[in-house]
């Protein structure tokens, strides 16, 4: 027979993953405007500016982050220093395969 798969997690540590997912769409889907329709460009169903909808996704992936980190899935202080590592990184022109942002367009 069998046996259902179990992920080991409650059904909140899953909405709390799930959430975050739908967030990062969001996100994406924000950028993917910003492409089509410019920075600035107001969206024909909607009464926002795209840029808009790009800080506002942000923040709610942020805070997607917050829940993570409160609940175990993640620390502040290591998704920092990846964060600064990573920006190391694209600062380095050995490793950082960009074309046109310069290190000066880097935090």
């Amino acid at each position: 027979a069998m046996t259902e798969f179990d992920n080991g997690l409650t059904k909140a540590e899953e909405e709390m993953l799930i959430l975050t997912m739908e967030e990062c769409s969001e996100v994406i889907k924000a950028c993917s405007k910003i492409l089509r329709y410019g920075r600035h460009s107001p969206l024909m169903k909607e009464n926002c500016f795209t840029s808009d909808s790009l800080r506002e996704e942000a923040g709610d992936v942020v805070a997607c982050f917050g829940v993570l980190v409160k609940n175990g899935f993640l620390s502040a202080e290591e998704t920092n220093y990846n964060a600064r590592s990573k920006l190391l990184r694209l600062k380095d022109p050995l490793q950082n395969h960009l074309h046109f942002i310069t290190p000066e367009m880097l935090p």
